[in-house]
């Protein structure tokens, strides 16, 4: 028997799409016929051909690339100064290094002088490398640079707490400290006695660091600390309270714990009757400056918060208003203006000359 099948046109392998041929295969249902084609343009074509897109790509990334990320320039080592020959046991130094690293150095080794005068004067090994590591990371980045911080440059910078105690010491409070509390340089034996007194009634209660050293009133507000502030701290603009001002407003309770405990360091010289100078050091001074900030911070400032802030904040004030000044008018300028102003009224923009004046009243 002879069987005929019939043959959907529809199915044929071939067919015709766009006025193209589709050269795709596809199978066959002969139970049933396909099912009509959707005239809709499928979501991966591209909108902006006519044609079928050989690179499909969905609409959400239709629009462009982001640009690439910035890349960091890359850390650098530090390199000597050219002729620069290490010698052994030779001290490092800032002028070692090549001119762009000397500088970066400088730059690091003031701002850890500010931290070790505004934020601690005793820091931990660890956190003086803490500090001289952020302090030369400040340097690089303000001048666009960037340099490994080695363990011999790292010591180069942490050696300047011991000179800024130092600087406290000898530069600001010793040269103020005979004048300011009245010691006589005399060794007769009642000057001597006179002297070992008043040391002995100045370290009573640290009575030293008080306005009234007699009655214990003004605390932290003896008038030497103002004028020693004038001489390491507010001098000129190239002092640190002037190129590192956040550290020291207000004035921190580490700095005045520094000064009190510089203050008592000077006074201890004369419990002899006699000024006998010793070193400023850590080992010797360490305890003494604890204390000095225990009781600051502790008992001082817990008591009032605002108020001893604000008496911080005033003591910068009164410290850096007679600091020293500059000035490009001497005592002659300030002559020669003076007559110059007596013959105007600074009422208008342009007053009429001498000679001017003369052709007036001749007219």
């Amino acid at each position: 028997m002879q069987v005929t099948e019939a043959i959907n046109p529809a199915a044929s392998t071939h067919y015709i799409n766009s006025g193209a041929w589709d050269e795709r295969p596809r199978s066959v249902s002969r139970s049933s016929p396909d099912p009509p084609r959707s005239n809709k343009t499928p979501a991966t074509l591209s909108v902006n051909s006519g044609a079928r897109d050989k690179c499909p790509r969905s609409l959400s990334q239709s629009s462009p690339d982001p640009p690439p990320k910035r890349t960091k320039s890359k850390v650098k080592e530090a390199q000597f100064r050219e002729g620069f020959v290490q010698q052994s046991g030779a001290k490092p130094a800032a002028g070692d290094y090549e001119p762009v690293v000397e500088a970066l150095l400088i730059q690091a080794c003031n701002e850890y002088s500010a931290h070790v005068a505004g934020a601690g004067s005793f820091p931990k090994t660890s956190l003086q490398l803490q500090w001289a590591d952020q302090c030369f990371n400040n340097a690089c980045r303000s001048s666009n640079e960037r340099f490994k911080l080695s363990h011999r440059m790292a010591k180069l910078i942490t050696k300047r707490d011991s000179q800024v105690r130092g600087k406290v010491v000898d530069t600001a409070f010793r040269p103020l400290f005979i004048t300011a509390y009245g010691f006589q340089r005399s060794t007769s034996k009642k000057a001597i006695a006179e002297n070992k007194k008043k040391a002995e009634a100045l370290l009573r209660k640290a009575a030293f660091h008080y306005k009234d050293p007699l009655t214990c009133t003004g605390y932290g507000e003896n008038a030497i600390i103002t004028e020693a502030r004038k001489l390491y701290l507010f001098k000129d603009k190239t002092s640190l309270a002037a190129v590192f001002p956040s550290y020291f407003n207000p004035i921190s309770a580490e700095l005045m714990a520094l000064e009190f405990t510089v203050l008592q360091f000077l006074a201890q010289e004369w419990t002899a009757g006699i000024q006998i100078k010793i070193q400023f050091t850590e080992k010797e001074n360490g305890a003494a400056y604890q204390t000095h900030l225990h009781d600051i911070t502790e008992k001082w400032m817990k008591l009032k918060p605002d108020v001893t802030e604000k008496l911080r904040s005033k003591c910068k004030y009164f410290a850096a208003v007679d600091a020293e000044k500059t000035s490009n008018i001497d005592d002659d300028d300030e002559s020669m203006l003076r007559l110059e102003l007596e013959g105007r009224t600074g009422d208008t923009d342009s007053e009429p000359e001498d000679g001017d004046a003369a052709e007036a009243d001749t007219a």
